[in-house]
């Protein structure tokens, strides 16, 4: 005897979320917390020894923050660095002065989205790449962008 599939009612299920990586550009990676990062190169954020963003820098944070927009609430968190080159208070100096101006773009495109968003300079620490050479320091001259929903 066939059994006949039972009808079953078609269930709504909420909206799919971005995929994670999409948030922050192809470019970025999920942590092994849920977070997920990228990092914006100082060297196309800002003139050398500047915190002052660049025009086509603020550019490149709106396109991000828009595609940001689409995460429902979480914490976006800007993480300043830069090189081992002058005094180490001068590097933590600079890089919380250029977390800071990222995050004054985030904030501003970002009202209303529910995302908090914070700001914090490491000067040279956690370098990515060895201080040795000028290609070496540009690497280590970066605002990360970290997101956690």
């Amino acid at each position: 005897e066939g059994v006949s599939p039972s009808a079953s009612p078609v269930e709504s299920s909420p909206a799919p979320q971005p995929a994670a990586t999409t948030l922050l550009g192809p470019h970025a990676s999920e942590r092994p917390d849920g977070s997920i990062t990228t990092a914006l190169s100082g060297t196309v954020l800002f003139e050398r020894d500047s915190a002052v963003l660049r025009p086509k820098a603020r550019d490149t944070i709106g396109d991000l923050a828009a595609s940001l927009s689409r995460a429902q609430g979480g914490t976006l968190e800007l993480v300043g660095y830069t090189d081992n080159l002058g005094s180490a208070a001068r590097g933590r100096e600079l890089s919380e002065q250029r977390a800071v101006a990222v995050a004054a773009i985030f904030r501003e495109r970002l009202d209303g989205s529910g995302i908090k968003v914070s700001a914090t300079g490491r000067g040279e620490a956690d370098p990515v790449a060895p201080n040795d050479t000028e290609a070496n320091r540009a690497k280590n001259r970066r605002v990360e962008v970290i997101y956690t929903p």
